[in-house]
């Protein structure tokens, strides 16, 4: 993975370990608990806890809540591994598959996503798609916003309507930056659940820091 640089007083406390939360799930998904191993069926509104693995069936997909301006959502046949979550800081690692790392608003938290080449870290609010294949080579696409791409080398900006195309691993990984790949059912399944969250009532009314409040919506008013 690619570790944060430490901030300027490493013996300062580490952050409290955090949780985020399955915010949707539609079809067949598991989660192998890192602490024991044990595979359990995802359920809506359980905990994702670091070193957890979430899985996909060919018919199924999720959304992970890291906070009220994250959102991690996992398409089929695809399995990701929270590497680290913190307060204000979480790292994913895509194994298999394709993920849309969707960041609504502004905040101080930050997420990046470990692809087996490359990592990938946004600017700001944002859509990023990532897809990782069998073979480990991937691609990532930024519909809105931008990001920096990390590699052993340093950093590469990539911006809205470009894929950063990577192969290889390591100190032999090659990348290559095209247009964007075009849209499919994902990316619009992705603009519906945009809608709901940019559409909520509830967050109006309480803090960001108090995130699920949408599922609220469906249950009264404000």
């Amino acid at each position: 993975g690619y570790d944060p640089v430490q901030g300027p007083n490493p013996e300062q406390t580490r952050p409290a370990q955090g949780v985020a939360r399955l915010s949707l799930i539609d079809g067949e998904v598991s989660i192998r608990r890192g602490d024991s191993g044990d595979v359990i069926a995802a359920a809506v509104n359980g905990p994702v806890m670091v070193q957890d693995r979430l899985m996909t069936s060919s018919s199924s997909r999720a959304e992970i809540q890291f906070d009220a301006a994250n959102l991690l959502r996992v398409a089929a046949n695809t399995e990701v591994r929270v590497a680290d979550l913190q307060y204000g800081h979480a790292q994913v690692q895509l194994a298999v598959g394709t993920i849309t790392l969707r960041v609504i608003r502004n905040s101080q938290s930050q997420i990046e996503i470990d692809l087996p080449a490359v990592g990938f870290r946004p600017d700001g609010p944002g859509i990023y798609r990532i897809s990782v294949r069998e073979d480990g080579s991937g691609d990532i696409t930024i519909r809105e916003g931008s990001g920096q791409v990390l590699t052993q080398g340093g950093a590469e900006a990539l911006k809205a309507g470009a894929t950063m195309m990577v192969r290889g691993t390591g100190a032999d990984a090659e990348y290559q930056a095209v247009n964007a790949l075009g849209g499919d059912d994902w990316d619009r399944w992705n603009q519906q659940r945009d809608g709901v969250f940019l559409q909520s009532r509830s967050s109006r009314y309480v803090s960001p820091d108090i995130y699920g409040t949408e599922n609220l919506d469906q249950n009264g008013r404000w």
